[in-house]
């Protein structure tokens, strides 16, 4: 008797009696990785299952790659439309990428981990400081006036402005030499720029 290892749930294809879509184990496939590399990245699934699941997507490669563009397309139009209506949160994460790339010492949140999308200024201002965090952001325009109205009631480890149309990379090599040459105390109740002017 022939065993089903791939079922049709919501609108998709799940390994069955599991929550790893298909789309997974196929990406996974595709990108070169070896059936056990897959079980070892989904430890939910067994090699049974994985063999399983490949030769369905074998079996069934004009529809499964058919879904698979459609929620690659269905994806992208996601991230423009998320993109266009908040570009400094997307600079924001690069920014906090490229700093755990080039230095995973630094301890960084982007505005997601952070807690602040869509927090007013003050209140950005006051998660920061209760977590003891050097705030960094994009917003030239209101954040130094709301940060310096902060500082007259309490105090803040420090705030740090970077110029939206600096490259990502040269706004990474410029957080990491303040991060390098000073000391955290050095900031309390502060206000830089970035790009570090000489």
């Amino acid at each position: 008797m022939a065993k089903e290892y791939v079922e049709e749930r919501g609108g998709g294809y799940f390994i069955e009696g599991t929550r790893v879509s298909l789309d997974s184990v196929v990406y996974a496939f595709l990108r070169g990785e070896s059936p056990e590399g897959i079980t070892e990245s989904f430890p939910a699934l067994t090699l049974e299952q994985v063999f399983g699941a490949l030769a369905f997507y074998i079996a069934n490669r004009e529809i499964v790659d058919r879904d698979l563009r459609k929620g690659e397309a269905e994806f992208e139009l996601l991230r423009r439309q998320a993109r266009h209506k908040n570009p400094a949160l997307y600079a924001n994460q690069k920014i906090v990428l490229g700093l755990r790339r080039r230095e995973p010492a630094v301890d960084s949140r982007d505005a997601h981990e952070g807690g602040v999308i869509g927090a007013p200024d003050s209140e950005v201002l006051r998660i920061a400081a209760e977590a003891g965090r050097v705030l960094v952001s994009h917003d030239r325009k209101t954040m130094p006036a709301h940060f310096a109205r902060f500082i007259e009631s309490r105090s803040s480890p420090g705030v740090i402005i970077v110029a939206q149309d600096l490259d990502v990379g040269a706004a990474v090599e410029d957080l990491l030499l303040i991060w390098a040459a000073s000391e955290a105390e050095e900031w309390r109740d502060q206000l830089g720029f970035v790009p570090v002017r000489a």
